[in-house]
């Protein structure tokens, strides 16, 4: 085969054709993403199940609630001051003062 073949488009949508038309290859797929799904969830529980008692004990501590709010309130400032700057930034045009209206 060719390079020009293998860059065909209607070669490959012959592949692709073959892979939904497959039975066998449709059902593998199904058990890889079922598979998938399965892994994902069994690994967010780990997370949670070790995370929870720490969770636990620092939303008691006066502290931890303190330094995460702030961190909170901080990343959404930050975030705010960045989306406003984009948004100033391209409206900026040299010659366009605070008063005109480009609008005709």
């Amino acid at each position: 085969m060719s390079r020009s073949d293998a860059d065909s488009p209607t070669l490959w949508s012959g592949v692709v054709d073959g892979w939904v038309r497959d039975r066998t290859i449709r059902r593998d797929a199904l058990i890889a993403l079922t598979l998938v799904l399965i892994a994902t969830v069994v690994i967010a529980c780990a997370l949670t199940g070790a995370l929870a008692p720490l969770v636990k004990q620092a939303v008691h501590d006066t502290v931890v609630r303190v330094v995460a709010g702030s961190l909170l309130t901080g990343a959404t400032l930050g975030y705010g001051a960045l989306r406003l700057r984009r948004r100033r930034g391209r409206g900026d045009e040299p010659g366009a003062g605070a008063g005109t209206d480009n609008r005709n």
